[in-house]
């Protein structure tokens, strides 16, 4: 980071005050990586790293997430959705729309979570990465179990078959009989 500072890298001491957010996030240090990520935004916004500020956005979501701040994690995956969409970062609009999923499900909004969490799961598999489809695949599959204990039986079905075909995974898979 002092490189950075003496060299004048200012975007680099962005991602590197990002990075550090990161590690105090994986930590627990919820604090001390909004701390950091908020310097790193600022920065990233200042050199006009649209990209960076995306990504950022996302992660200060993340916290607040983990923190149960649910409204205030939309709040900011929101704004990193709309970056994303504008600078062309596919895999960082699946990510972030995977995120805004897992904060509705959370908050046991079901039928809210399913449409980007299906978006998320098509975006990762037109992009070929099948690990981050799979782990959206898990969600979707998680969000109509957790559904079905809450609704009848006819609506559970038919948004079982609407995932389906939003995402073109097999019924038998999104929805086993029991």
């Amino acid at each position: 980071m002092a490189i950075r500072r003496q060299v004048g890298d200012r975007a680099g001491e962005g991602g590197t005050l990002n990075n550090i957010g990161g590690v105090y996030d994986n930590q627990g240090n919820y604090g001390e990586a909004l701390r950091y990520y908020k310097q790193s935004l600022a920065i990233r916004r200042q050199v006009g790293d649209r990209a960076g500020e995306g990504t950022t956005l996302n992660n200060i979501g993340g916290v607040y997430r983990a923190q149960g701040n649910y409204g205030e994690a939309l709040r900011y995956y929101e704004q990193s959705l709309a970056i994303s969409r504008q600078v062309g970062d596919r895999a960082g609009e699946g990510i972030t729309l995977s995120n805004i999923g897992a904060t509705l499900a959370r908050q046991e909004n079901y039928l809210d979570a399913l449409l980007p969490l299906n978006e998320a799961f098509n975006l990762f598999e037109s992009l070929g990465l099948t690990f981050r489809s799979d782990s959206v695949k898990e969600w979707i599959q998680g969000v109509l179990r957790a559904f079905k204990a809450t609704a009848p039986e006819a609506e559970y079905q038919q948004q079982c078959r609407n995932s389906s075909q939003a995402t073109s995974i097999p019924l038998a898979e999104l929805c086993p009989a029991e």
